[in-house]
């Protein structure tokens, strides 16, 4: 039986891997053209299965007057991306319709482009009890006040990873690689991108993940998709070449803190993923209450995730939704270590906790899927607002595995 159960999964996963099921999830026409112009740029975007498929479609379209301006297999993935570019005379909707009419099992869409979904970190300070009741910390001079880990229950000391994390965000700095030596594996995947000089969205998601008293022994793969600049945008290209050269690493549990439009090849790109046994964990937004749905996060194999504060009251700027999937601490959480460190807010920063979460315990494996996490942290969940999964909360607050709890919260 021992051999038999990894020669069972590698045969599985030849079978998968050889197929593709999926049903794209579009939300109304209406949405579609609310967010036509929120474009990374004019290229138009095609996932294609089979290179037979490709050959067909590349030679059709270039007989039209397309421009092939990019062919790439996604081995990971078992997809192959391609981006053209249409006449000039040919709109961006009328090329869509076009290619997928050349080649029926194509999928084509615009590069989108998405965005960090963090607020402003504030300088740590040592919190008093009217800033955050109940939070702990902070009864050493100079110490600050932080309340996330007791929140959920997690451990000082920290849990033991069971699987490799990923992440999708900004390039590290070079002081966190020295930091966290070899434990860091990251490639700077948009074409341009450089390192930035000061700490860095990735840097504070980073030291979520594995950080002190974060992830014990967890191996943190990171691949770069736009600058640290605060207007920065990635396009949805780079967005799959991410999870694909992830896949590539072994890694199947991801992180994403970007938000934006829906997208039918991202759609397709992350279903694809998911079938493969690979779990995707995105932060909702930070768009509003009464904003639209927010992707990935919206898609149905996404873990979405929402922030709340120490009070377990919501944060103002998130977005809600019968696609929140879940709650975790994203108000004034401090990141850092001792004194040195920032509080931040916002849901890219509540989504590491369930990442996290997830990474404890479960196998990378491809019987272990989107399904199987939510299950798992659906049971341990504290449901919050009213009974039942609701569009604020989704199923609740997240908690520390029971085997890695904090006695204080069993």
């Amino acid at each position: 039986m021992p051999l038999f159960r990894p020669l069972l999964a590698a045969i599985l996963f030849a079978l998968v891997a050889g197929c593709e099921t999926y049903v794209l999830d579009p939300p109304s026409q209406s949405a579609i053209e609310r967010d036509e112009n929120e474009i990374a740029d004019e290229r138009i975007v095609v996932l294609v299965r089979t290179r037979e498929a490709e050959d067909n479609l590349v030679s059709r379209a270039k007989r039209r007057g397309y421009r092939l301006l990019e062919r790439e297999t996604l081995a990971s993935l078992n997809l192959t991306l391609l981006t053209l570019r249409p006449p000039a005379s040919v709109s961006r909707k009328e090329a869509i319709r076009e290619l997928e009419r050349l080649e029926p099992s194509a999928t084509a869409g615009v590069n989108h482009r998405y965005r960090i979904q963090s607020g402003v970190g504030v300088k740590a300070r040592t919190m008093t009890a009217a800033d955050h009741p109940g939070a702990v910390g902070g009864d050493e001079e100079g110490l600050p006040r932080r309340f996330a880990e007791a929140l959920i229950g997690w451990p000082d000391s920290g849990c033991p990873a069971g699987r490799k994390v990923g992440i999708v965000d900004t390039a590290h700095s070079e002081s966190f690689l020295k930091r966290h030596g070899g434990r860091v594996v990251d490639r700077l995947v948009s074409p341009g991108l450089r390192r930035p000089e000061s700490q860095s969205h990735a840097d504070l998601i980073g030291e979520l993940m594995i950080g002190e008293g974060r992830l014990r022994d967890a191996q943190l793969y990171t691949a770069s998709v736009l600058s640290a600049a605060d207007d920065a945008s990635a396009g949805v290209v780079d967005i799959i070449r991410a999870i694909d050269w992830l896949g590539a690493q072994g890694v199947t549990l991801i992180n994403v803190s970007l938000a934006g439009p829906y997208n039918k090849i991202l759609d397709r790109a992350v279903q694809r993923a998911a079938n493969l046994g690979t779990v995707i964990v995105a932060a909702a937004g930070n768009v509003g209450p009464d904003a639209p749905p927010q992707y990935p996060a919206a898609f149905e194999k996404v873990i979405a995730v929402t922030a709340i504060d120490v009070l377990l009251k919501p944060f103002e700027q998130a977005a809600r939704g019968e696609h929140i999937d879940f709650a975790a601490p994203g108000v004034d959480v401090f990141v850092g270590a001792g004194s040195d460190g920032v509080y931040v807010s916002g849901t890219s920063f509540a989504a590491p906790f369930v990442t996290a979460r997830i990474a404890v315990q479960s196998p990378p494996s491809i019987s272990y899927g989107p399904q199987d996490a939510m299950e798992r942290l659906g049971a341990e969940a504290l449901d919050l607002g009213p009974p039942g999964p609701d569009p604020i909360y989704g199923r609740g607050l997240i908690r520390a595995p029971a085997t890695c709890r904090r006695a204080s919260a069993s």
